[in-house]
């Protein structure tokens, strides 16, 4: 008979402790003592491990997309365990969110920053007795920190959407995390918490004001973000491979986006301006390479920066001193002679590196410092006033409902308007090729 081709599934045995007598059983890496080897009282609560095992493993496997083969020790598996601390409910948690929740979304990123001061104040607590009055100290924890009252509340219904995780699979009492809810949110001008600035447009002589002292790369980067209103991050991941140069306006349709998640399309057009500042640095010979590449841009400047008239030694000799010279000028501002940085220039820049590059050029011409997201707002700004919002809303991919089909459609609010239609690229890359 042909052996079946369908593997066989092993339950993880009861064994002999022979230094204690106990019964053993290992699961997922974790030994469990069951009681004295042999008797009933053993073998009950060793059929309820591997019922419990068998539980949480099917989720194991649902999350990670893994086989019964995967031998390493999960945080969920610690979830199994009779009392579940705060440290290990979190860090089971962070390890389901990293499969879920990927860039270029932050979802993770606040997820773990939220879950930090959590673990910091709580992580020895039972997550069976994290209460509302353990939130609202984390809460108050958060406005000490001078975070803005929106974030915070951000923040405190993803900690309340972690215990109820663990409510759905399980891993808590489904009574406990109701009870969290009833911390509700902070209103304006409670409690001492700040209230968030909403962005404005930059003004086009704070805008141009910085240019000149800026890397090749990040001009291109920061002109073709004033013109697109794209963000930051889907610019400075542009690859040659990327763009579909067939007609005009070019276009770009990142492979993710903030809303990939939510299943919305994305497509930036490049009108005349964005092509022409675009156009230098597209390399047809490497298409998959990132055409704004920050060590590129490091290679650039010290080729500029080498004398040719100078000998190897005197080379060796001039960089040595002004390394020297560099220390000791940063070792009387900061009391250090490193630099703060060591790390090496990257493929390409992402959000943070395109900010602090523009920082420094900032404070060194001493000119006002502007966000780069704040150019997609400037931009949405200019196209409105250009050729009104429903240009902008679809140069931004969103959905626009006019006054005229809502009354159509017989909508009592604009919002279930807008879920009847769609973006308007055709307008969008109008619009583009005119303004942008």
């Amino acid at each position: 008979m042909a052996a079946s081709s369908q593997p066989r599934f092993r339950y993880p045995s009861l064994r002999l402790h022979k230094a204690s007598g106990l019964a053993v059983v290992t699961v997922k890496g974790r030994d469990i003592y069951c009681g004295k080897y042999g008797s009933p009282e053993a073998d009950k609560e060793y059929r309820v491990i591997i019922a419990e095992y068998l539980a949480s493993g099917a989720e194991v496997v649902r999350h990670h997309g893994l086989g019964g083969s995967d031998r390493r020790r999960s945080p969920l598996a610690a979830l199994t365990a009779r009392t579940v601390s705060v440290a290990e409910l979190l860090l089971a948690y962070i390890e389901q969110a990293e499969i879920e929740y990927q860039p270029p979304s932050r979802e993770l990123e606040i997820i773990k920053n939220s879950c930090k001061t959590v673990r910091e104040i709580f992580g020895f607590l039972s997550a069976e007795d994290f209460g509302p009055r353990h939130l609202k100290a984390v809460r108050q924890q958060w406005i000490e920190q001078n975070q803005s009252r929106p974030y915070i509340n951000a923040k405190i219904s993803r900690i309340v959407r972690i215990w109820r995780w663990a409510g759905e699979y399980g891993y808590l009492a489904g009574a406990v995390w109701p009870t969290l809810r009833c911390v509700r949110g902070l209103r304006a001008g409670r409690l001492g918490a700040k209230e968030p600035q909403r962005p404005k447009p930059v003004p086009e002589a704070d805008f141009l004001a910085p240019l000149p002292g800026l890397s090749p790369a990040v001009r291109a980067i920061v002109e073709v973000l004033w013109w697109t209103a794209a963000r930051s991050g889907e610019i400075t991941g542009l690859r040659t491979c990327d763009i579909v140069r067939d007609g005009e306006p070019w276009q770009y349709r990142p492979e993710k986006h903030k809303n990939t998640h939510r299943g919305h399309d994305r497509v930036i057009f490049f009108g005349p301006r964005a092509r022409a500042i675009l156009l230098p640095f597209l390399d047809d010979d490497n298409p998959d390479k990132f055409i704004f590449s920050p060590a590129a841009a490091v290679r650039a400047r010290q080729e500029a920066a080498r004398k040719p008239h100078r000998t190897d030694a005197r080379r060796a000799t001039a960089a040595a001193n002004k390394r020297r010279l560099a220390a000791e000028e940063r070792r009387e501002k900061t009391g250090k002679s490193r630099p703060k940085s060591s790390r090496r220039a990257g493929d390409k820049y992402n959000r943070h590196s395109l900010a602090n590059a523009l920082r420094r050029c900032c404070d060194r011409l001493g000119v006002a410092y502007f966000n780069p997201h704040r150019l997609r707002h400037t931009a949405r700004v200019r196209i409105d006033e250009l050729a009104g919002w429903a240009a902008s809303a679809a140069v931004t991919s969103k959905t626009y409902a006019s006054e005229e089909t809502q009354a159509t459609l017989s909508h009592a609010s604009r919002t279930m308007t807008k879920r009847y239609g769609g973006v308007c690229y055709g307008l969008a890359a109008d619009t583009m090729e005119r303004f942008g």
